[in-house]
Parts: C-alpha cells; structure tokens; sequence
C-alpha cells in the first residue's frame, strides 16, 4: 500500500491535469449536488475554504450560499497547528496565512456549535468510506474532532477516489463525498 505523501503526489499531479474548463465545469456540478442536499438546505454557516491549486472551486459555492441567506467562513492558521473560522464576503480584507493560502484579515470569529454549520473539507484523495488525504498539517482533523457533531462533506472530482486511504488515529472522515459523477454517502446523516 502506497503511504499517504506517496498518494498526494500522485493525486495533486492528476489534479493538476484537469483544464480551467474541466475544473469550472466540475465544480458547477458539485456544487449543484450539494446545494441539493439536506445537510446543505439545513445549514445556516457554511465553513469552506479559499480553493487553491486546481481544487473544487468554491466560488459557485459561496454565491450560491449567500443568496441563500447563509453565512460563510473561511479558516485561518493558528500556531499549533490550530485553526479558526472567520466571516468571509466579498468584501472581506484577505491576506496570505500561514500556508500561503489567502485568509479573511480581521473579520468575526465563529462558533460553529452555535449554529446550524455545514463543514465542507479540502482534500488531495478519498475513498468510498470517507477517509480524506488532507496536505499533511493536520488541520482539519484537530478542528473536526472539536467539533463532531457538524455535517462533513467533501467536493471532489472523481479522478481524486482511491480504493483505500491509509489511516492513522488522528484522522476524521466525511460524511459526504460529491464528484462529478458519484455521491458516496459515507457516514450516518
């Protein structure tokens, strides 16, 4: 079995290969899946992410929801390997995080137990059961873990499914993966 960073070489270079067409069309119809969904109809706070390096663009996303009177956040790096959620619009300040990845500047931390939140997860691969190859921080396993109870769903293209993830105790998987072809439902809704 291959290790997770053999895997997310391989997956980001297949990615990569995806045109600007393919990558705006894909996304269009993941987006339309999820906007379908209960999890997503029920959800007052969308926490996404900025989409970088040929990722599901979030951007039909985050219109989407904002037309629909939902809130949006997006993470920003902390020490630790920590990270909270801000307010994102589209007037939101950004600068480059700890990543690199643009982060919303000074706007409102939220409390997604507070809220009706959807969390919609970046990843590099997946497989059918819902386990996740993230970029190697550890992230979003930390959050995910403080926060249980709240849908995980992950937008992906179906060229990123493999038939199994190596897993260690820290990950968390999704509940949800949508592609452009497929719907794995992956945990109990």
């Amino acid at each position: 079995m291959m290790t997770k960073s053999e895997l997310r070489t391989i997956m980001k270079r297949r990615r990569r290969s995806l045109s600007a067409t393919r990558i705006l069309c894909y996304s269009a119809i993941v987006t339309d899946k999820l906007v379908r969904e209960d999890i997503y109809k029920n959800a007052d706070l969308i926490l996404g992410y900025y989409s970088v390096s040929a990722e599901v663009s979030m951007d039909y996303l985050f219109e989407q929801a904002w037309k629909d009177g939902k809130k949006v956040a997006l993470p920003v790096c902390l020490p630790g390997h920590e990270m909270e959620f801000r307010i994102y619009t589209k007037q939101t300040v950004m600068e480059k995080g700890v990543c690199g990845i643009p982060e919303p500047a000074n706007s409102e931390v939220v409390d997604p137990s507070k809220v009706n939140a959807l969390i919609v997860v970046p990843g590099v691969s997946f497989d059918a059961d819902g386990n996740r190859i993230g970029y190697g921080g550890g992230y979003y396993d930390r959050f995910l873990k403080k926060y249980p109870d709240i849908p995980r769903v992950m937008l992906a293209y179906e060229m990123q499914k493999t038939v199994s993830i190596p897993y260690d105790g820290n990950d968390v998987p999704v509940d949800l993966v949508l592609t452009e072809t497929d719907r794995y439902l992956c945990g109990a809704q």
